[in-house]
């Protein structure tokens, strides 16, 4: 992931960290997401789950079909709204083996997930403070 990140991505400086280790320096590759981004995934969601549920509600027991499917609908909603950065990938080192961490890709978390194949460690990304300050809003 050395390479220059695509386009309309940004390198933001973080730290990996892991329990009873030293933590080691890493970046972390985000793309910002547009409020419009945002809002059209979560209008395409929120839809998909109102013509889903009256379907599923036909299954007996009906009504916790139909509830589980608004309710998935609405998690999903709000998990879209807040997602300001998408995370595309990361550079850095196990803070125990040194061996490279693959990122979970998705929503930015704080502290980000990552996972060490070598080791099977699962250390924490955490973005250095002001890191995405920098980065334009979308």
């Amino acid at each position: 992931m050395s390479e220059d990140p695509a386009p309309g991505t940004h390198r933001v400086p973080a730290k990996a960290t892991l329990f009873g280790f030293d933590p080691t320096d890493a970046v972390v590759v985000v793309r910002p997401r547009p409020g419009k981004w945002r809002m059209m995934g979560a209008l395409r969601i929120g839809a998909v789950a109102l013509v889903v549920a009256p379907i599923v509600a036909l299954l007996p027991p009906h009504a916790p079909w139909a509830l589980g499917a608004l309710g998935l609908g609405a998690l999903l909603v709000r998990r879209r709204l807040q997602e300001r950065y998408t995370v595309e990938g990361a550079d850095g080192a196990c803070p125990r083996c040194g061996e490279p961490l693959t990122a979970a890709g998705g929503r930015l978390r704080m502290p980000h997930p990552a996972t060490c194949e070598a080791c099977n460690n699962e250390p924490t990304l955490t973005l250095e403070a002001g890191a995405l300050d920098v980065v334009p809003a979308a």
